[in-house]
């Protein structure tokens, strides 16, 4: 199991690797003109006037614009914008008014044209300072051009957004399962939530689903949530990863990150202030998040020395203090494609501790497997597998003072005779029939035999709803009575019995059917049910009960 599951993450790893090589050649000719595309051309605009900070209007006229390209794409950021053809507004793109907030989000903005369009004019207002210098570019291609070029740069992206949330369910999924053998902490469910939410996060970004996603506003708002949620998951999980029994810092984590998610969730959705004004606090509690990490590394390094945790969690920090730096490059200085980079690192860091997560569990679920083993073989007899002396002294000495409880011992008679004369395998075999005789549980075998016969039941009931298409509350009532018949004419208990009785009893209504008649064919069946009880009470393979006292 343990080799599986590191099989399984050096899988992810190499995956990762391929797909970051793959990422550079997708988009190797993203920042290169498209002149050279047949499908594609960037459109430079003739003049641009800044009518404001927050305005940019943007002039074309037809003498670049080719008949054979139908669509005007280009990207936007937070922004809201407006397209004129010839004077006459042909498409817009304006605030949001719902409790989402006032930005209409990121994405592709795609414009049909019309033939003898003479020219046109993009009017575009950045909603938040921070967007302001967003370098527009635009494009004119043909019929889905666009769908192409976002899909072939948002691989990558949603490829490791995958993998990630593909991790984070398989941890959930494993937590859900170890936790039932054995007592464990949750510090792998923390971990495979805060990967489930980077996974939903990094998809949320991708152009891909930016594109495809109609409410680009409802879009932004749940990647600021899935960031500001994934702090507090992460904190716990490193406390419980690196065992430091102080909890205070990661505490203070916590409700800070939820703090900070429900302020500015109530800032934003008053309008005072939106997730894009206050993302600040919640990068500054990531960093916290590193802080923290290398907090947990110098306190169990003092504890356990340089051992097998604290080289991966120094091997995670410097994986997550590089992506973290390059993401932030991405966002605050506008660093083209160095998020991509970011997410791959993120999916290294992931796998990495993954990986050690689950082990250590594994490691955990084998020493509860042996310590049950070994308290099995102090409690329990190796022949009958009921439960010896050690466990009978263990069991007086906590129900001693137990009034209602009685002690009944017993004998078996002439086991030295069967020892002496037979051997002692024998004699063996004979304690192994007696612990037989008190070892079943009646009433699981009871419960077991009711939930069999009831699914059993309820197969046979939808076979014979099929064959005659229609259902009704006593359809079943008489083939009820001849299978409790055929079951008294094998042997009541008796499953082969049973079988041969319900094939004599189907013999029988054949035979009458066909010589006799139809209408007899019950009667004569029950009549041979009757004679059996008269003759033959136990059935033909029944044998006659005998009561031990």
């Amino acid at each position: 199991m343990k080799k599986s599951v590191s099989t399984v993450y050096g899988v992810l790893l190499v995956i990762g690797f391929i797909l970051m090589a793959l990422s550079f050649a997708f988009t190797g000719k993203k920042n290169t003109s498209f002149a050279e595309d047949s499908r594609r051309i960037e459109l430079q605009p003739d003049r641009v006037v800044e009518v404001s900070e927050d305005v940019r209007e943007y002039y074309f006229d037809s003498n670049q614009m080719q008949s054979e390209f139908s669509e005007l794409t280009f990207f936007s950021v937070h922004q809201c914008v407006e397209v004129y053809a010839d004077g006459e507004q042909i498409y817009s793109l304006k605030k949001s008014s719902t409790v989402f907030g006032r930005t209409p989000g990121t994405g592709w903005n795609t414009i049909q044209l019309q033939e003898g369009v003479k020219s046109f004019s993009v009017r575009i207002e950045a909603v938040y300072p921070a967007v302001r210098d967003h370098v527009t570019r635009f494009y004119q291609e043909n019929d889905g051009q666009m769908v192409y070029q976002t899909m072939r740069g948002s691989v990558p992206e949603i490829m490791v957004s995958t993998v990630d949330g593909a991790i984070g369910i398989m941890l959930l999924i494993y937590y859900a399962i170890a936790r039932r053998k054995v007592k464990m902490g949750p510090g792998i469910l923390y971990f495979g939530i805060f990967t489930l939410m980077m996974g939903m996060w990094s998809m949320n970004e991708a152009e891909l689903v930016a594109y495809m996603v109609k409410s680009r506003t409802a879009a932004s708002y749940t990647g600021y949530m899935m960031i500001m949620l994934m702090i507090a998951p992460f904190a716990a999980f490193l406390q419980e990863f690196s065992e430091v029994e102080e909890k205070y810092i990661s505490n203070i984590i916590c409700i800070c990150s939820f703090a900070n998610a429900i302020v500015c969730t109530v800032l934003h959705m008053t309008g005072i202030c939106e997730f894009k004004n206050t993302v600040f606090c919640t990068h500054f509690l990531m960093a916290c998040d590193l802080l923290y990490l290398l907090y947990v590394i110098w306190q169990r390094y003092r504890v356990r020395g340089m051992d097998r945790r604290v080289c991966v969690c120094i091997w995670g920090l410097v994986i997550l203090l590089l992506s973290y730096a390059v993401d932030m490059s991405a966002y605050y200085i506008g660093w083209r494609r160095t998020d991509v980079i970011g997410r791959f690192g993120f999916l290294l860091f992931i796998c990495l501790l993954a990986r050690e997560a689950t082990a250590v569990s594994m490691e955990k679920i084998d020493e509860g497997r042996k310590a049950e083993i070994y308290r099995e073989l102090a409690e329990h007899d190796m022949p009958t597998g009921l439960r010896n002396r050690n466990a009978y002294d263990e069991w007086v000495s906590e129900n001693a003072r137990d009034r209602e409880t009685a002690i009944v011992t017993f004998d078996l008679n002439d086991l030295k005779y069967c020892n002496d004369t037979f051997g002692h395998a024998a004699g063996d075999k004979y304690i192994q029939d007696a612990a037989k005789l008190m070892g079943i549980d009646t009433n699981k075998v009871i419960e077991l035999t009711f939930v069999i016969s009831g699914v059993l039941a309820c197969i046979a009931g939808t076979m014979v709803a099929m064959y005659y298409r229609s259902i009704e509350t006593t359809m079943g009532s008489l083939i009820g009575t001849k299978i409790f018949a055929a079951a008294i004419l094998g042997g009541v208990g008796i499953l082969p019995g049973a079988m041969v009785g319900g094939i004599l009893l189907g013999i029988v209504e054949t035979m009458v059917s066909a010589y006799i008649s139809t209408g007899y064919r019950d009667a004569i069946s029950f009549t041979i049910l009757i004679v059996v009880l008269l003759f033959m009470p136990n059935g033909m393979f029944g044998k006659k009960a005998i009561n031990k006292v």
